[in-house]
């Protein structure tokens, strides 16, 4: 974004970038002394955001995995908060990397190689996502993997109608089916592990 458009649109923004004007251009041993001075230095991944992807955060008792179609940007990295996740290939529908990821099999299989922490939180880390065994669409089959998109589409829907007002019996209503739904997707990625 140009300069005047940053001033523009966000003055207060803009007058505390020209008060740390020196600090930024002496970035990285002097390599933003130029006219852009005032951009941010890592935007490799900033291109990677508008795209639909999972975020999954990284210290939980459980995966916890959403699903982003509104490039939502985020921190990550390290320790997280959150990692981004994209299919490498459009042969894994995203939903059905979801449905695998956000199972009680997979928070298992990450378990049993993550950091333990206090209060039975686990690191849900890149380098233990990278090497946890995810089944491809091609050997689930196409019933399965219709099976699996099917039931995180009603997980979906059940969460944003969890979300809108209703009566306490309503709200417990939905809970009972969030719970019931999550039970029957758990087991359906368990057959798929032989479990």
């Amino acid at each position: 974004m140009p300069a005047a458009e940053i001033e523009r649109k966000y003055p207060k923004g803009w007058a505390y970038l020209c008060e740390q004007r020196e600090t930024l251009r002496q970035r990285e041993r002097g390599k933003w002394k130029h006219d852009r001075w005032y951009a941010f230095g890592r935007s490799q991944n900033l291109v990677q955001m508008d795209a639909d992807k999972l975020i999954i955060q990284v210290t939980a008792q459980r995966p916890t995995v959403m699903l982003d179609t509104t490039g939502l940007y985020m921190t990550g990295g390290g320790s997280g908060p959150f990692y981004g996740i994209r299919p490498k290939t459009a042969s894994y529908p995203i939903k059905y990397l979801l449905a695998l990821l956000n199972s009680a099999q997979f928070g298992e299989i990450i378990a049993a190689q993550s950091t333990n922490l206090r209060g039975g939180y686990i690191k849900f880390s890149k380098q233990y996502i990278e090497t946890a065994p995810v089944i491809p669409p091609e050997e689930a089959g196409p019933e399965k993997v219709r099976q699996l998109i099917a039931l995180v589409d009603q997980l979906i829907a059940l969460r944003q109608q969890l979300a809108a007002p209703g009566s306490p019996h309503e709200t417990e209503n939905r809970k009972n089916q969030l719970s019931a739904l999550t039970a029957t997707l758990d087991t359906a990625v368990a057959e798929l592990y032989g479990i």
